[in-house]
């Protein structure tokens, strides 16, 4: 298992600024410019202008992000060798 975090990662949400750019919003929050503005648009997550900037607020990305539901893993059967 890689526990390794790139050096860019951030270790807990207390170390994100308020404000993410919609250009390191990707990579920090782990989905796409497009999602990103899909979820603004639902009203889902918080996005600012800050001149000719837009920042996705990071609260409400993790607020978004905290209520989404638990992932629970399937256990399959291995089919028996023939």
């Amino acid at each position: 298992m890689n526990t390794e975090q790139p050096s860019n990662s951030f270790r807990e949400a207390s170390d994100l600024p308020i404000l993410v750019s919609m250009g390191s919003a990707p990579q920090t929050f782990g989905m796409s410019r497009s999602y990103i503005y899909e979820l603004a648009a639902q009203g889902k997550i918080s996005l600012k202008k800050m001149g000719r900037y837009t920042m996705v607020v990071t609260e409400s990305m993790l607020a978004y992000i905290n209520a989404l539901p638990n992932m629970t893993p399937v256990t399959r059967k291995k089919k028996p060798s023939a």
